[in-house]
């Protein structure tokens, strides 16, 4: 749970400083950063058996915190297009 934390702050404060926006942004980035990395973490106890070893839970992390940042991005962009 801790690492899923912070590989989830880790990779929305990575997204934030790429994309370069607003304070709003950069706290928007850290929060679903955190959501997917946690979304993950969940993910990957609900299919393994028994306790997963601490880099899975890691690399888990930080595969669900990139995909909901991704996800965002696309929403944000398609939503900017169409207005």
């Amino acid at each position: 749970m801790f690492w899923s934390v912070v590989i989830g702050l880790a990779a929305g404060w990575i997204a934030a400083q790429t994309s370069g926006g607003r304070d709003s942004i950069f706290w928007g980035n850290l929060t679903i950063g955190l959501m997917g990395s946690l979304t993950g973490g969940f993910l990957l106890r609900a299919f393994v058996t028994g306790w997963p070893s601490t880099l899975l839970g890691i690399i888990a992390s930080l595969i669900g915190a990139v995909v909901a940042l991704s996800i965002l991005k696309m929403v944000a962009h398609k939503n900017k297009n169409r207005a």
